[in-house]
């Protein structure tokens, strides 16, 4: 977790990490194995797991139709707060009772010493998490994020810092359930703006102490 709260949070790179970090909705998982079919075996199970955290609520948040997909019953519908019209004060749709706190899964692969070695390779694997997500049928629940040691931007020059906002120490893949990056979107005044603010700040650390820092956490071994 040092990885995420010295370089995500403390670079500010991701403004939604510090709520799942704080509440406890941040699961760091170690694939333990060193074979890709072992990994994916595990990153499997932790879609299905992270499918279950799914309210009616979280259901619905995305639907274009709004109530009239899977209306809850009144019970639950009872649960959304500032649903009253003559509420003067309310609550924004991101923050509608009955929808759960943000939760998110990174699963590291430190012991795959072929995925450390090689991006290309890694992008592949990444590529087949995709195809698992589809098989399963819930890439409209969760979305994948990659992080890797030599993470490389297409277009940049190597060693160009900006690459630096998805490099980790060891390969990493990011489950996101789609209704918090939904509901992040629509808190956030610029999300489009965040990818470049976050490369333009890296380069002005640079690369040489970006570098560093990288392999003083990759050498850690404390969490």
């Amino acid at each position: 977790m040092r990885w995420v709260d010295d370089r995500v949070i403390g670079y500010n790179l991701c403004p939604f990490a510090k709520a799942p970090r704080a509440n406890d909705g941040l699961k760091l998982v170690v694939c333990e194995h060193d074979s890709t079919d072992a990994f994916f075996a595990t990153f499997a199970r932790e879609v299905e797991l992270l499918c279950e955290t799914y309210t009616d609520a979280d259901e619905a948040y995305d639907d274009e139709d709004g109530e009239e997909a899977g209306p809850p019953s009144a019970a639950a519908d009872a649960d959304f707060v500032n649903n009253d019209e003559n509420d003067p004060d309310p609550a924004p749709r991101w923050r509608g009772a009955g929808l759960s706190e943000p939760s998110t899964t990174l699963i590291a692969v430190p012991y795959v010493q072929a995925l450390a070695d090689d991006f290309v390779l890694f992008l592949a694997v990444a590529e087949r998490c995709e195809e698992i997500l589809e098989d399963k049928g819930v890439t409209d629940k969760v979305q994948l994020a990659t992080f890797h040691p030599e993470y490389q931007f297409a277009g940049e020059e190597v060693g160009d810092p900006g690459s630096y906002t998805n490099r980790s120490p060891y390969p990493t893949v990011h489950l996101l359930r789609s209704v918090d990056v939904s509901r992040a979107v629509d808190a956030h005044p610029d999300t489009e703006s965040i990818p470049e603010a976050n490369i333009e700040r890296l380069r002005a650390v640079g690369r040489k102490a970006l570098l560093k820092g990288l392999r003083e956490l990759a050498a850690w071994r404390g969490g």
